[in-house]
């Protein structure tokens, strides 16, 4: 699966094939559309996901940002971990390179990360190899009696309610098919929303929010690792929640 989300097709119809004829970009053409930034760019802007835009030029690809003024400014790389978050090198297609079908009739070869943050986490893959590897083998052990996370609606044998198991394996299944198709995503219920406060007041919001947390202390609670930890307050939450139902 791609790593960016895809943008409103009203994004596309403005910059898709656009072609930049400012700055040191020029004769770059965007292929890769994202969400323009709401604001002008300043050293800390708000840059999530959704905002990179891709540009091409033969084979030189540069990631960019465009804000509401509609100028273009390179992405800094500081925003690449917040940008692409959780890839792992040994994630990343051959070349770093993946084809991306856009529509029907339009499928293009994308860079999957951009090249320096790929050589900034393969020099650190190397880095932690060399680092295992010097450790000689008497000071290497194996706990063979390790117990490890495991789904428990899954391997519970007492569990009486069959439909979890199978709803579970049904879950398991969809985020399956997820990764392996770029043609289907699983939509992000709370896509959009920058801060939690935006979700009391919202009755839709607050709908789903409910199914979720209801899906997950009955289905995947141990799976999260839920424990008596550092909480925050949810009274106001549970009460509006309530009101929605």
């Amino acid at each position: 699966m791609y790593p960016l989300p895809m943008a409103p097709q009203e994004c596309y119809t403005k910059w898709f094939r656009h072609k930049i004829t400012k700055s040191s970009l020029s004769s770059y053409e965007v292929v890769w559309v994202g969400k323009q930034l709401n604001k002008r760019f300043r050293a800390d802007p708000n840059v999530s996901p959704e905002n990179i835009f891709i540009c091409q030029n033969g084979d030189k690809f540069e990631y960019i940002l465009i804000d509401s003024t509609d100028d273009i400014h390179k992405l800094p790389k500081k925003y690449y971990t917040v940008c692409f978050p959780g890839i792992q090198y040994s994630n990343v297609p051959k070349n770093n390179r993946m084809k991306v079908r856009l529509t029907n009739k339009i499928t293009l070869e994308l860079p999957y990360i951009p090249q320096a943050f790929l050589e900034s986490k393969k020099h650190k893959t190397r880095k932690r190899r060399r680092l295992l590897t010097s450790k000689s083998t008497s000071e290497q052990h194996i706990d063979f009696n390790q117990q490890f996370p495991r789904w428990h609606v899954l391997h519970n044998d007492q569990n009486d309610t069959p439909i979890k198991k199978e709803i579970m394996l049904l879950i398991r299944s969809l985020v399956k098919y997820t990764d392996k198709n770029n043609n289907y995503a699983i939509k992000d219920p709370f896509e959009g929303i920058r801060q939690l406060s935006d979700i009391k007041k919202n009755k839709e919001l607050l709908s789903r929010l409910n199914i979720i947390s209801g899906f997950v202390y009955h289905y995947c609670r141990s799976e999260l690792g839920i424990v008596n930890d550092v909480l925050i307050d949810s009274t106001e939450y549970l009460l509006k929640m309530n009101s929605v139902e």
